[in-house]
């Protein structure tokens, strides 16, 4: 092939380029921000659109936690799933998420010794 041929195709490589999804600056500065052994980082090279989704939800907790299950739970039951390494950080991340961000005490049965009937 010619370099004349060539050119729609290097026209076509660069839209599609140009139209991959980047993390935005506010993934960047939460996930970004997070504890080492925590923070997504295949997750925000490889997905960045959905790093973008969780970093949007971050600061709402219900919605945070709404965005994780619809991540980590395949409700359609056809869905292919993450990469192993990248459904690890999510776990791991969910779990950050419900225990240090916005931990919430879910009923009596969660910390029997916190709440004690008198």
């Amino acid at each position: 092939m010619d370099a004349n041929n060539d050119r729609p195709l290097r026209r076509m490589r660069a839209s599609q380029e140009a139209d991959k999804p980047t993390l935005n600056k506010q993934a960047e500065d939460i996930l970004g921000s997070l504890p080492e052994e925590v923070r997504p980082d295949n997750l925000m090279q490889r997905f960045p659109h959905t790093a973008n989704r969780l970093a949007e939800n971050w600061r709402r907790p219900v919605a945070g936690v709404r965005e994780f299950n619809g991540l980590l739970i395949d409700h359609r039951g056809n869905r292919s799933g993450f990469p192993f390494e990248v459904a690890m950080e999510l776990v791991t991340l969910h779990d950050y998420y419900v225990t240090e961000v916005y931990p919430q005490f879910q009923g009596v049965w969660d910390d029997p010794g916190k709440h004690r009937l008198r």
